[in-house]
């Protein structure tokens, strides 16, 4: 009996640090473009910020992503937003509960992006990628908002993005991305 429980515990114990692990556990960042990419079809503001937040639409943690983007974009002044979903896998995007969701954050207008060609041309392979790009079209931030895989809470990069938005000089610019890959 005393060997089944052993086993049992350390079974149990594995999972935990397997989850602990994979929460943890940043995706691979792909090279992006330093400017805003002359060939894309989404809108630019000139006369002011533009932020891109790329999701694939089932992502769990997605959800996440979105309210921590809807917290930071709240405090400060208004800046274009857009959130770009890619395919749906599994039927039409605008069903998916975060096509909603999406549609809260302060400023935000949803972008359907068929074929995944947006996310190619600004480097994005993580669902949870967020860019901040000022007027002139500069890139000023580059990473994730959420503290961990489909974790809400202040994070390294939710405090960059807000500093970034705020035009404070010598913010940290990028941070990890926790979420499911967007491109095949």
């Amino acid at each position: 009996m005393g060997a089944l429980v052993c086993v049992w515990m350390a079974a149990i114990t594995a999972a935990m640090v397997s989850l602990t692990q994979h929460s943890a556990l940043a995706s691979p960042d792909a090279p992006g473009p330093t400017r805003w990419p002359a060939e894309s079809a989404l809108e630019r503001e000139p006369e002011r910020a533009t932020v891109l937040c790329f999701v694939h639409p089932r992502c769990p943690c997605t959800r996440a992503t979105v309210r921590e983007l809807e917290r930071v974009l709240s405090r400060v002044p208004r800046a274009a937003v857009r959130v770009v979903f890619r395919d749906d896998p599994v039927g039409d995007v605008t069903t998916a509960a975060t096509w909603e969701l999406a549609a809260r954050v302060p400023g935000a207008r949803r972008v359907r992006d068929p074929g995944g060609v947006e996310a190619r041309r600004f480097g994005a392979t993580t669902s949870g990628l967020v860019l901040l790009f000022d007027a002139g079209g500069a890139l000023r931030f580059r990473g994730g908002v959420t503290p961990g895989r489909g974790h809400e809470g202040e994070s390294e990069g939710a405090l960059a993005l807000l500093a970034a938005l705020r035009g404070r000089e010598g913010a940290a610019g990028w941070s990890r991305v926790f979420g499911c890959g967007l491109v095949n």
